[in-house]
């Protein structure tokens, strides 16, 4: 798990991350962990936006994101290339002061 800051006009912004092995999924760690990850990032950075890229037909990657607060912002359409194939890329954001 981890988070990359942005930088210039998206300073305050940051794509995370995570993966976790097979042997460990279905135990809510991957939630547990973005939660906490979320936490430090907003406690101890000036990062206010948290977003994530999942591929459409991971709805288990979204129901992590889910869980640990990410909401649906946006489908960017044929963003990805996984294997010689063309993907959409659906966007989960978390604010640090949600309006």
């Amino acid at each position: 798990i981890g988070f990359e800051p942005l930088d210039a006009i998206h300073r305050l912004g940051a794509e995370c991350g995570y993966w976790l092995t097979p042997a460990a999924w279905h135990q809510g760690l991957a939630p547990a962990a973005l939660h906490q990850l979320v936490q430090y990032v907003f406690d101890r950075t000036e990062i206010i936006r948290l977003y994530a890229g999942v591929f459409p037909w991971n709805a288990a990657s979204v129901r992590v994101l889910e869980q640990a607060g990410f909401a649906y912002e946006a489908t960017l359409k044929q963003a990805l290339v996984k294997q010689g194939q063309v993907y959409d890329e659906l966007i989960y954001v978390r604010l640090k002061h949600p309006s």
